[in-house]
């Protein structure tokens, strides 16, 4: 997860019908991350992890992330630590996948067969090791 959140950067400012309020994701004109919005994934992360938790309170949560490319990678990995760190959550983790390549690729640039088969032998190979 966070695919969605890296694109979110790229987007127009999306308003809420309900309360007329505008939200964007922004880059400073290097193109870097806005720190603030950096925070504001990362918060949401933690958050996000905290709710799976209490829907399952004793498996063992991982968090995937690289099939679409590694930007946002250093940002999710801080956050789950930040997550483990503040909750004291050891049963947690974040798991790098490898990018989908050209030999990888499915439909309109997303992951394809290759890619998932690839990602889930990764998957249960971890999982052999902390389960």
């Amino acid at each position: 997860m966070g695919t969605n959140d890296r694109e979110g950067f790229n987007q127009p400012p999306f308003k809420d019908p309900d309360t007329g309020e505008f939200y964007k994701l922004n880059t400073a004109p290097d193109g870097s991350f806005v720190g603030e919005d950096i925070e504001l994934i990362k918060s949401a992360v933690v958050d996000f992890l905290k709710m799976v938790r209490r829907s399952n309170p004793s498996s063992h949560i991982v968090w995937l992330y690289g099939m679409l490319g590694y930007d946002l990678s250093l940002t999710l990995a801080d956050a789950v630590n930040c997550y483990k760190k503040e909750t004291g959550d050891a049963n947690a983790a974040y798991l790098q996948l490898p990018a989908t390549n050209e030999k990888t690729v499915g439909s309109n640039g997303h992951p394809g067969y290759e890619a998932h088969k690839i990602a889930a032998e990764i998957l249960v190979d971890y999982l052999k090791e902390h389960i």
